[in-house]
């Protein structure tokens, strides 16, 4: 593959007390779009880890009496639920905020399937609201490893595991896998949780690139050219958020085996395998059942239950992964269960009835169409069309000394449009990035459209 060329922003980072986030600090431009004082709260939110961690230091000699807290909690930054106070000030102001911000389709009008419902009333009523196995109830197990052999994959129910989303799942996973100062690769642009746990952990994040002139498809020999002795897992999520691309054959293949070469662990975030607009992906593990792959998977996207916090993670690889299995099941017992009636609806979503996602991926790509139509003719923007999910990932071409983040908050402010800035996913601010949610009717993203055109005229030409 292409070798893209380097970029001085896409880099490896330490989260210590001395270095930035993936969110660099950056300045703030005088002007419409920047200029207003923000409280050192607001500062310290936003800014570099050293802000914070002397934030969290003055409140201590402010309040003598408030607990201290831990450095690292000054190092998880969560983008995509971070600017929701932006927009709570905004509406506080009295203006509209459309939530652009967050993939929940049931917030645009998207309905979880009565059947699945009817499935956690059923286990309700009938008397399964206790603790239930810690690695899930064994129904659930078996219809996650009965799709999974549907899809291609052999998976023993013994080697599934069900969690609070497929976020907990990813939480336990690098918890078992990564001990201080170790390596995972993650692209740029990245989903901010596999983030945010490293750095909980006190782990390094080592950035990959992923090239928007091929469609976001990652770059395989620089991929290969990061992995160190202290590599410990490389994450790939596929289809992809924050892009909504879709990884080819070859790029899996390629992937696949960098991760069985080297011995490394390949965290494979399958949500939105179901959601690609010419068929369903297939997973990452099918293409090499020995493979150290670890999958990851739930409820939330394809199956339109988002709040119920139904997962699952499949461990692979054989007995190579026997012992990560074994000590993701000890760390599942501390936290008991995982959601228990929620995880009833898992074999009624798998095994029954799945034509709503016949209209849903309907009403997808004719909004992913709406999308990058309208964005990509909007003057300054550019937007690469997403093959599966309802995430597109433009760019402005920002002015000198601006950033994704005063766009972004600029945009709230003057239309009421959340959207999420792209160094919030591992972007340099400067490049003018940032991620919107396309659940709404083609009317009304019509409209948001109009909207991002004529504040994106005032804002490059102020």
């Amino acid at each position: 593959m292409r070798s893209v060329p380097p970029r001085s922003t896409v880099r490896a980072t330490t989260l210590t007390r001395s270095s930035p986030r993936i969110r660099h600090a950056r300045p703030r431009a005088p002007g419409l779009f920047g200029s207003r004082r923000e409280s050192s709260v607001r500062i310290a939110m936003r800014g570099s880890l050293a802000a914070k961690l002397r934030y969290h230091q003055q409140m201590v000699v402010d309040a003598p009496f408030t607990v201290p807290v831990a450095k690292r909690s000054a190092a998880f930054d969560y983008a995509i639920r971070g600017i929701v106070a932006e927009a709570r000030k905004a509406e506080a102001r009295g203006r509209r905020v459309r939530y652009l911000n967050i993939g929940d389709p049931v917030l645009f009008g998207f309905r979880t399937p009565p059947h699945l419902i009817e499935a956690v009333e059923r286990a309700m009523r009938d008397g399964y609201n206790g603790y239930t196995p810690a690695a899930g109830v064994p129904e659930a197990r078996e219809a996650v490893a009965a799709d999974f052999e549907t899809r291609g994959l052999a998976v023993s129910p013994d080697r599934v595991v069900l969690t609070a989303g497929a976020s907990e799942g990813i939480d336990l996973a690098l918890s078992v896998l990564v001990d201080h100062g170790d390596e995972v690769l993650v692209s740029v642009p990245t989903y901010p949780l596999y983030t945010g746990v490293l750095a909980k952990l006190g782990a390094r994040a080592v950035y990959y690139r992923k090239d928007p002139a091929y469609g976001w498809q990652p770059d395989i020999e620089h991929v290969e050219s990061l992995i160190s002795p202290r590599t410990r897992a490389l994450v790939v999520v596929d289809p992809n958020n924050p892009t909504g691309a879709v990884y080819t054959r070859d790029n899996r293949l390629a992937l696949l085996e960098l991760a069985d070469r080297h011995n490394i662990v390949l965290l494979s975030d399958e949500g939105y395998t179901d959601l690609a607009y010419d068929g369903r992906v297939s997973p990452l593990g099918s293409y090499n059942p020995d493979a150290p792959v670890i999958s990851f998977s739930s409820l939330s996207k394809a199956h339109l239950a988002p709040g119920w916090r139904a997962g699952w993670m499949a461990v692979g690889g054989g007995a190579r992964l026997d012992a990560a299995l074994a000590a993701i099941k000890d760390m599942a017992d501390g936290r008991l269960c995982s959601v228990g009636p929620m995880q009833y609806a898992v074999p009624a979503a798998l095994n029954g009835d799945k034509s709503h996602q016949v209209e849903f991926l309907r009403a997808l790509r004719e909004r992913a169409q709406v999308t990058t139509r309208r964005l990509n003719a909007i003057d300054g923007v550019s937007c690469v069309r997403p093959a599966a999910a309802f995430y597109a990932m433009p760019k402005v071409e920002l002015p000198p000394g601006r950033t994704d983040e005063d766009y972004v908050i600029g945009l709230l402010r003057a239309t009421g449009l959340l959207c999420v800035y792209g160094s919030g996913f591992g972007t340099a601010p400067a490049d003018g990035y940032f991620r919107i949610v396309f659940l709404a009717p083609p009317a009304e993203l019509d409209s948001f459209y109009d909207a991002i055109e004529t504040f994106t005229a005032d804002f490059l030409a102020e």
